[in-house]
């Protein structure tokens, strides 16, 4: 395997075990709020920090070292190397046409809006 694969590939294992250690915090937080015996361990604080860095870390080492995880990312990381990207130009362009797009729709919701809030009025009064 290429070394370019390999440090994009734990890069991304590494970002996605972060990821992983927020959301387990985020959880155990939520799950305190609501049950009794999750907020007693909550309290403290081997458990509060603790747990969410252990799942991270496991979820970085199973993923590292998993022969099958490690193929699958290798050519996920080829197949995105064989994609053709669209240069600077066509880039641009599109940018210009979703911003416009978007002004349209901005315009005519204002406009909807506007008639809407005017018809109720009118039934209303």
């Amino acid at each position: 395997m290429k070394t370019i694969y390999k440090k994009i590939i734990t890069i991304s294992v590494l970002s996605f075990s972060i990821l992983v250690g927020f959301v387990v915090s985020i959880l155990l937080e939520l799950l305190s709020a609501v049950f009794g015996s999750v907020a007693v361990l909550y309290e403290k604080d081997w458990f509060s920090h603790g747990f969410p860095i252990f799942a991270a870390f496991l979820v970085f080492l199973i993923l590292q070292f998993n022969t099958n995880a490690q193929t699958l990312l290798k050519e996920a990381v080829q197949e995105a190397g064989k994609v053709v990207w669209s240069g600077k130009q066509a880039i641009i362009a599109m940018t210009v046409v979703c911003c416009i797009m978007l002004l349209i729709s901005g315009v005519v919701l204002g406009i909807f809006d506007v008639v809407a809030s005017s018809t109720l009025s009118y039934f209303v009064n």
